[in-house]
């Protein structure tokens, strides 16, 4: 099969000229050059995807085809709004300001401990969960990591799992750093380069969970719509728009995140059920919780978006230009043919999206 090569310093040029934000630019390059290594087809697949603004490995995990494609939000279009959640990105982007938030009660409970804040010189600020008897000198991350045993070590501004560590004792006092032994040379190389980041307790996720996967937690992940209303004075409501639970697999280290090779499976937080794995799982059902036999078949990493419908498409910006993205692929082949992929033909993807729970004043 012929693979399309793509310029990748004309395109970034070209995300730039379009208005995408240069911290976005580089991620949206890596989701192409992930696709074009996971998701092998043809040239006239890729550009049709392309031209809809979606990366081409989003035809097999959503079933793309020209009856559903407007259903979901291209990558394109969802990159190109800036800033995402406008100035509420302030509160949650920074999990630092975030755990400040949240430290009241009933959802400081709900919060992992916080213990150190490495700054962006390296130079450390002890944080509300410092344990008292932890040594303040060269030595406090080893100390520390004797004293909790297991330590989550992550970017403070950051996404989809990169820079994450997860560092632990393990049996004869050594160390590993994402499930795997390191010396202690590493160690304390990992320490020396530590900036602009937090570590916190690393929650251990209950037992049911681990045996589906063991080597990283299990989250839930809930995504709300915030309803704006036509009184600024209202008080708001909210729309949940998706629900799903994330496991880490053997790609992904100490983290569960899609992009690092996580699995995502569909959840439906009111009846406790995981409902398949995207199109390619099973219809296996199985109870979180109160539950000895907990099973997921055939699951795959699934990055998944939104499905929209005419009312919730006001949720989105509206789409004012397509990037020609095909443009800066070159070995251009012929247009593309109405059914060159029995992908496109497939029905929409297994997966039902939990339904939307009603704000309280909706």
């Amino acid at each position: 099969m012929k693979t399309l090569k793509t310029d990748y310093r004309l395109l970034a040029k070209k995300l730039g000229e379009c208005g995408m934000e240069r911290k976005r630019i580089p991620h949206f390059i890596h989701l192409l050059q992930s696709a074009a290594e996971m998701f092998p087809m043809s040239d006239d697949d890729q550009k049709w995807a392309l031209s809809k603004g979606f990366i081409p490995d989003k035809i097999d995990l959503y079933g793309l085809n020209e009856g559903n494609a407007d259903l979901w939000v291209p990558d394109f279009d969802y990159l190109m709004m800036h800033p995402l959640n406008n100035h509420f990105k302030f509160w949650v982007d920074d999990k630092l300001t975030l755990k400040y938030m949240l430290n009241t009660p009933p959802l400081s409970d709900l919060m992992p401990e916080y213990y150190l804040y490495v700054e962006n010189d390296g130079r450390y600020t002890y944080l509300m969960n410092m344990p008292s008897g932890v040594d303040r000198d060269e030595g406090c991350l080893s100390s520390l990591l004797r004293h909790e045993h297991a330590l989550a070590i992550k970017p403070n501004h950051g996404m989809g799992g990169a820079g994450f560590v997860k560092l632990e004792l393990v049996a004869e006092g050594e160390m590993a750093a994402n499930n795997v032994i390191i010396p202690r040379e590493e160690f304390l190389n990992l320490e020396s380069e530590l900036s602009g980041c937090i570590v916190t307790e690393y929650i251990r996720q209950h037992d049911d969970l681990r045996k589906i996967w063991s080597g990283s937690e299990c989250t839930l992940r809930v995504i709300m719509a915030k309803n704006v209303g036509s009184s600024k004075y209202r008080e708001a409501s909210y729309t949940c728009v998706l629900a799903y639970a994330r496991f880490g697999t053997s790609r992904t280290g100490g983290a569960s995140n899609l992009s690092q090779g996580g699995i995502g499976v569909p959840f439906d937080f009111e009846t406790g059920l995981l409902n398949g794995g995207g199109s390619s799982a099973s219809q296996a059902k199985t109870r979180i919780i109160g539950s000895a036999r907990i099973r997921i078949r055939a699951c795959r990493s699934v990055d998944f978006a939104c499905r929209i419908t005419s009312r919730r498409r006001a949720l989105f910006s509206k789409r004012a230009r397509i990037f020609p993205l095909w443009i800066i692929l070159d070995s251009m082949s012929s247009s593309r043919k109405t059914a060159s992929s029995s992908a496109r033909s497939t029905p929409f993807p297994r997966w039902t999206p939990v339904r939307p729970c009603a704000g309280p004043h909706s």
